[in-house]
């Protein structure tokens, strides 16, 4: 059910990345296979590195500046935003490498597997003609069209934020600000604009490679997934009438179960921290807007810009990880009528766990999650108004 379009932009998008130095995981396109090596895994861990030790500095600025009050000059305020900016932004990259440099082999089998039982679904349970493939099944078009998306989006955002790097003023939290301005020189200088550009180039690139090895299994389950569904609303189905007969339907769901059970806990912890990071850097931004629209200049635009995409973003997030549990909900009811035929059936009805996106134990996303996520954003930015109102 993945086209060879698709095949060829998740190859480029991993090829390019692992080369530089921001995913350890490549695509075999003629053994259909995901893998690492011992030298992408050894490069994304110093990134990983790097990373990481560039946030730790960047958190550590902001705490040793001063603190913004009514009489902060402007270059005060922009200093302090453009240190904080650039620290949020190197929160998901660090996050992705993270998850790249430590689960990278399970997400390449998991991949792979995927892959694989794609395939068999289609050779076994799908008479797809190329008209109805593309017009019936999403991953022909809506994955190639992401993966698209994701390729353009990273060449733009790497592009610019790398520019941006020669261009803006050397910050508390560039690495030349521990040496004394009085031993700075030109190559020196140069050596920081090229280590800030490439630093700005790969978390972009490892950002959208995270996106793509996410989206590349759920095109795949999310509209099949309807398939488990015995008496579906709209009626259409993909798979021929065999595959939601009480001898085929359960075998199926297993496999199904199996392969979300695979990637669900590597990518849910990561659902924890990036919602706790878009609702404190748009809390944090709307007290910054309020207090310093005067002062901030461009950075208004940054920073309205990203509050509006993660929101955006999110939001789209949370509700299709919310209709996803629903159709969860529902699939399991429409199988009532396989426990009135057979008692051992009902039994494993009754066995099946409901499927979600989320790390169990500690966030599962329902149909309401949307509406709770923009309620702690509305509830927590009156409070940080009322706490600095007198400031």
């Amino acid at each position: 059910m993945y086209s060879k379009k698709a095949g060829l932009l998740i190859y480029l998008i991993l090829g390019v990345s692992s080369y530089l130095g921001a995913s350890p995981i490549r695509f075999n396109i003629l053994a259909k296979r995901f893998y690492s090596t011992k030298w992408t895994r050894f490069f994304i861990r110093i990134t990983t590195v790097v990373c990481t030790v560039q946030l730790l500095f960047s958190t550590y600025c902001l705490y040793k500046s001063p603190p913004l009050t009514k009489h902060s000059t402007p270059d005060e305020v922009f200093t302090f935003n453009s240190v904080y900016i650039a620290a949020m932004c190197l929160i998901l990259p660090v996050i992705c490498f993270l998850l790249l440099s430590f689960r990278g082999d399970a997400i390449a089998r998991s991949l792979t597997q995927t892959l694989r039982y794609s395939k068999d679904i289609e050779s076994k349970w799908c008479s797809f003609t190329t008209l109805e493939e593309f017009r019936g099944y999403p991953t022909q078009f809506i994955l190639e069209t992401l993966l698209r998306f994701f390729i353009l989006l990273g060449v733009a955002t790497s592009f610019v934020t790398s520019t941006a790097v020669v261009l803006h003023q050397i910050f508390p939290n560039n690495w030349i600000s521990l040496v004394p301005k009085k031993y700075w020189n030109s190559p020196m200088l140069w050596a920081n604009y090229i280590s800030e550009a490439y630093l700005m180039t790969i978390c972009p690139v490892g950002v959208v490679t995270t996106c793509s090895v996410i989206t590349f299994p759920l095109a795949f389950s999310l509209p099949f997934y309807d398939e488990f569904c015995v008496n579906p609303k709209s009626g259409r189905r993909m798979t021929l009438p065999g595959f939601q007969s009480p001898d085929v339907l359960p075998k199926e769901y297993r496999k199904f179960e199996q392969l979300h059970n695979q990637y669900m806990p590597i990518f849910g912890p990561m659902l924890i921290p990036f919602q706790a990071m878009v609702m404190q850097y748009s809390m944090i931004s709307n007290l910054m807007l309020k207090h310093y629209w005067g002062t901030l200049g461009i950075l208004r635009l940054v920073l309205i810009s990203m509050e509006v995409g993660l929101i955006v973003f999110w939001i789209i997030v949370l509700e299709i990880s919310g209709r996803y549990y629903a159709a969860s909900k529902r699939n399991k009811e429409s199988w009532r009528q396989f426990g009135e035929q057979n008692k051992l059936l009902r039994k494993w009805r009754k066995s099946v766990r409901y499927i979600y996106a989320g790390y169990e134990g500690y966030h599962v996303i329902k149909r309401l999650s949307v509406l709770k996520f923009l309620n702690g954003i509305v509830r927590g930015t009156f409070r940080i108004f009322l706490t600095f109102n007198d400031d």
